[in-house]
């Protein structure tokens, strides 16, 4: 245990990876340890960050998933507010906001590191210009996740 808490400093900070092998050293099966993980993906768990959702377009989405749900695409502003795990319908009413959207995502990113960026006091949603989006990309934790996507 002493060696995984000596080693997350070291390189990059806490991560999913390293919450599983404390998870694998007290014991819990695979199983557990996705189900947590999941958990603190949807409530923004500290390795994850705050989770923030957006409406994107054809081309936006087709980016996102050329760059293995790793960035968002730089050249379209984007709409971004809090995501809120406990509301079913806040998808489908992202998705609504923007006709030229034909899916929601979602990612986490660390409030304290897109200062700058959006005003995260302010509560949201905020615009974010596309000339910000790269500076956006650099921060998000994880995966972007699809959530909702028009058929």
């Amino acid at each position: 245990m002493k060696l995984i808490w000596a080693a997350a400093p070291k390189t990059g900070g806490w991560n999913e990876t390293y919450e599983r092998l404390e998870g694998m050293l007290f014991g819990y099966e695979d199983w557990q340890n996705d189900w947590w993980a999941e958990q603190q993906k949807r409530r923004g768990g500290s390795f994850y960050g705050v989770p923030f959702c957006s409406a994107v377009t054809a081309a936006g989405l087709a980016f996102i998933e050329s760059t293995g749900c790793k960035a968002l695409l730089p050249a379209d502003d984007i709409i971004l507010q809090p995501f809120d795990h406990e509301d079913a319908d806040q998808p489908e009413r992202c998705l609504a906001s923007d006709p030229q959207a034909i899916a929601v995502v979602r990612f986490g990113a660390a409030p304290r590191f897109i200062t700058g960026i959006i005003d995260y006091k302010t509560g949201g949603p905020w615009r974010v210009p596309a000339g910000k989006i790269p500076s956006l990309n650099s921060k998000i934790r994880g995966s972007i996740e699809i959530v909702l996507q028009k058929l």
